[in-house]
């Protein structure tokens, strides 16, 4: 049986019509790109919301998406959000396991915490992904350190592109979760705005999964890019 791991998003992957294109192949609209989907096309075993404690930001224009800014977390983690909220991580064996995610009306004020989801997927899926995000061939070789990944919580794996960082972020049902960024840390990064088709995705992701209204997506999107 092929390994199961958690791939963790928070940009236009929330929405789940796109993140398919990266499993079975094709474009949804509003993009430029046909993506070509992974070399195994089996659907995910299942998807549901979760947090992430890094900052979400937008930087670096990319054309697929118009020239709006894309989505990206801040490598370094937020340590303070924890320390200062109820839903504490508490430990089961060797699993991390959060206690119930607060409505998303509460966490929309704090950019200390971003919305995502998780889909189960193999590991060798959540490697296409990663190829197809950054503009990569299928055949792309990976060189991936999973222990130290998992020992020091982002490994560099692919200088010079978009989301060339991993990121491990803890386990989730007995399962790793992963997720990718920039290298550099945000305060490195040159903002850029997110607007368009992007948006609108970014925008339909976060009702789709966490049935915010169109004014909470608004407000958490501002927040978001007030430092932009």
């Amino acid at each position: 049986m092929s390994e199961m791991v958690w791939y963790v998003c928070y940009g236009s992957n929330l929405l789940e019509e796109r993140f398919l294109c990266y499993i079975k192949g094709g474009m949804i609209p509003g993009n430029t790109r046909s993506e070509r989907g992974a070399k195994d096309t089996t659907l995910p075993v299942r998807s549901e919301k979760c947090t992430i404690d890094h900052e979400l930001f937008f930087s670096t224009p990319v054309k697929k998406w118009f020239d709006s800014g894309v989505a990206y977390i801040n490598p370094r983690k937020s340590a303070e959000w924890r320390e200062r909220t109820a839903f504490k991580p508490r430990e089961t064996g060797k699993e991390m396991v959060q206690n119930a995610i607060p409505e998303s009306s509460q966490l929309i004020g704090n950019n200390q915490v971003t919305l995502g989801r998780r889909y189960l997927i193999t590991l060798g899926q959540f490697l296409d992904v990663v190829r197809q995000e950054n503009a990569l061939p299928a055949d792309q070789e990976l060189s991936i350190d999973f222990n130290l990944l998992k020992s020091e919580g982002s490994q560099i794996v692919l200088p010079g592109t978009y989301y060339g960082r991993l990121l491990y972020l803890g386990d989730a049902e007995g399962y790793p979760m992963y997720s990718f960024t920039c290298i550099p840390n945000m305060e490195e990064m040159e903002k850029a705005p997110l607007f368009g088709p992007y948006y609108d995705v970014i925008a339909s992701g976060l009702k789709e999964t966490f049935q915010m209204s169109d004014e909470e997506i608004a407000e958490y999107l501002k927040r978001r890019q007030e430092k932009n």
